[in-house]
């Protein structure tokens, strides 16, 4: 059975095999964007402080959330190999 796409729990795919469990769910939480908390602990600043920035972020390249950052850094080739 298949939980999540792109995630296989067992043979959901044509019968191939991947690991199940605790490393697929370790594989999708890495591939999500981290929090506000986790960027605030790694650079040692506030959770506010950091909305606060990306905020100011969002606002100077006129997106208003995470996903249209992304699409935004696409289409300006802003993002490495």
């Amino acid at each position: 059975m298949c939980a999540l796409p792109g995630l296989r729990f067992g043979s959901c795919d044509g019968g191939e095999r991947r690991a199940s469990g605790r490393a697929d769910i370790d594989a999708f939480e890495q591939s999500q964007p981290p929090s506000n908390r986790q960027i605030a602990r790694t650079l040692f600043r506030s959770v506010s402080t950091v909305a606060t920035h990306l905020r100011n972020i969002f606002a100077k390249i006129a997106v208003e959330n995470r996903t249209e950052a992304a699409a935004f850094a696409l289409r300006n080739r802003l993002l490495g190999d």
